[in-house]
């Protein structure tokens, strides 16, 4: 297919190569069972073990008469996760298409929903975004605390937030995307960006998650709180939280300078604290 596809399938990849075959594969008939002209964008974010080279092979091999094609979207410098997908809703915005679906490369995210995703949002054109959202939740009892008080956070310091049990895996329009694209570099969460930025209603589509097919996520507690911080920022919550805070010590009478001496002595203890950790699960 050539021409403007009415959907893109935007995916970010890194040190993905073992699995690029069965993610194109899979998305190829996601896409085809959609019955719209579609793209599948996936923007290998520099990655060192040959996943652009898996990428290029999989056009070669996309079968001669199905519908659509595969675009790999190559980054010369590692972005993150984030600016991987934002180079690839960029490559779906240059393309003029109509509906965007955002997924996971690692197949966590299966793209059998895309279809889901898809007619969800054909269905309701107010909808500004449709999220896939956990049918079941398995994750450590950190992590589901984790996310309660960080949607607890958004929420207080006057930002939205993503429905219950969202990820990065839903589908936009043009207009959402643009928005996302528009934002500062930042190692940041997509979903609530989404929820942050979305100008109508947002939807939801139930799904099972799979784990990862090599093991635990390579972000690890600290990139997750990295990320968080920068959802934050760039949500605006962290500048209103910062106006809080300030409005709070002038009230309790703590001066930025004893509150600055405070955070040097507490940082380098935190940090240590995670690098014990490190060392124990690696048994060192």
């Amino acid at each position: 297919m050539q021409g403007t596809p009415v959907l893109a399938i935007c995916a970010p990849m890194y040190r993905e190569a073992a699995i690029v075959p069965e993610f194109v594969e899979r998305t190829r008939r996601a896409g085809a069972a959609t019955g719209l002209p579609f793209v599948v964008y996936v923007a290998d974010d520099a990655s060192p073990d040959g996943t652009l080279a898996a990428l290029q092979a999989a056009v070669d091999a996309w079968p001669q008469g199905s519908p659509g094609r595969l675009q790999p979207v190559p980054l010369a410098r590692n972005a993150g996760q984030l600016g991987a997908t934002l180079a690839a809703l960029r490559a779906a915005l240059d393309a003029g298409a109509e509906h965007i679906v955002v997924l996971d490369g690692d197949l966590q995210d299966p793209p059998e929903t895309i279809p889901a995703l898809v007619a969800a949002a054909c269905a309701d054109p107010a909808v500004a975004a449709v999220f896939a959202v956990k049918a079941s939740r398995r994750d450590a009892l950190w992590m589901r605390l984790g996310v309660v008080g960080y949607r607890w956070i958004l929420r207080g310091l006057g930002s939205s937030a993503p429905p219950a049990g969202a990820g990065a895996f839903c589908v936009l329009g043009p207009a959402l995307a643009a928005r996302l694209v528009a934002l500062p570099p930042q190692q940041a969460n997509l979903a609530p960006l989404v929820a942050a930025l979305a100008d109508g209603p947002l939807a939801t589509v139930p799904y099972d998650k799979a784990e990862r097919y090599d093991g635990p996520s390579r972000v690890g507690v600290l990139g997750l709180a990295r990320e968080a911080w920068g959802s934050w920022v760039l949500a605006g919550a962290a500048e209103r939280g910062a106006a809080l805070v300030a409005m709070a010590m002038g009230a309790l009478g703590v001066t930025a300078e004893s509150a600055s001496m405070a955070l040097a002595a507490l940082v380098p203890a935190v940090v240590a604290v995670a690098a014990r950790r490190r060392r124990r699960a690696a048994g060192l």
